[in-house]
């Protein structure tokens, strides 16, 4: 009985050709709207978890990179790869020279790498976290070996560096160009290699 009514009822129920096409224009308009808002929604999460990869990339990257400052004109200056510091002057405990400093960890050490990477690396002299750079060298009777023997070290004005950083199981290779020309002294933090 209830369905004989609602029958009638949908008979009674009519549209004409125009009304029905504004409908569905109506109906496919709202239906694109709602895929593109979706669209825009998923291509918007995409972007913002693609620029979170990267952040988080670029943090892990910096955290497992020993970072290396240097005394400059500015200041104590972090150094980046490729990028040309000028250095500043000051007194180093073997005289007048250049300061860097590796940033080490916990249970973390470096030393220098022998080999045909570095060049006048005898004017280079660490001492804990720091490395003094030396170009003007010494002359006779500042410095002397275990045995009192005097050790000349000859000006330079350029030498490159390659230091090994310990990090437990992990290694990380360092390389530091130090030039010295007419308008002050510069280093450079070449291209790091991580080992094992």
């Amino acid at each position: 009985m209830f369905f004989e009514k609602m029958s009638d009822l949908a008979g009674d129920i009519t549209f004409d050709e125009r009304k029905v096409d504004e409908l569905y224009t109506k109906c496919c308009a709202k239906y694109e709207l709602k895929i593109r808002r979706k669209r825009r929604n998923y291509c918007s999460m995409t972007f913002i978890a693609v620029i979170l990869l990267i952040c988080m990339c670029t943090t892990l990257h910096n955290l497992n990179s020993t970072i290396v400052y240097a005394s400059g004109i500015e200041g104590k200056i972090q150094l980046k790869e490729g990028e040309k510091i000028r250095l500043m002057e000051e007194m180093t405990p073997l005289g007048r020279g250049y300061t860097i400093e590796i940033s080490l960890g916990k249970n973390e050490r470096f030393e220098v790498i022998e080999g045909l990477e570095n060049a006048n690396a005898e004017n280079i002299f660490i001492k804990e976290a720091f490395i003094y750079w030396m170009p003007d060298g010494f002359s006779p009777g500042r410095i002397t070996d275990e045995k009192g023997e005097d050790i000349q070290i000859n000006k330079t004005n350029s030498s490159v560096l390659k230091v090994r950083v310990y990090k437990g199981e992990k290694t990380e290779d360092i390389n530091l160009r130090l030039e010295r020309g007419d308008k002050g002294a510069y280093i450079e933090l070449l291209e790091n290699e991580s080992g094992k």
